[in-house]
């Protein structure tokens, strides 16, 4: 009975772990700079032309 306990013990701090790892991970946003207006937007988000990054409204 103890050893169940313990197995389940351990599962659920395993879980607590993997979950922290996975709300680090999207916390992590890189943001860059319009080029053509200069506000900081996420990098998933904008649009790369030639080296350069620009937002929604202006590309």
């Amino acid at each position: 009975m103890v050893y169940v306990f313990i197995v389940i013990l351990v599962g659920i701090a395993l879980l607590i772990l993997q979950q922290q790892k996975k709300s680090k991970y999207y916390n992590e946003t890189k943001l860059v700079q319009c080029a053509q207006c200069g506000i900081y937007i996420a990098q998933h988000e904008c649009i790369t032309r030639r080296g350069k990054h620009y937002c929604i409204d202006c590309k």
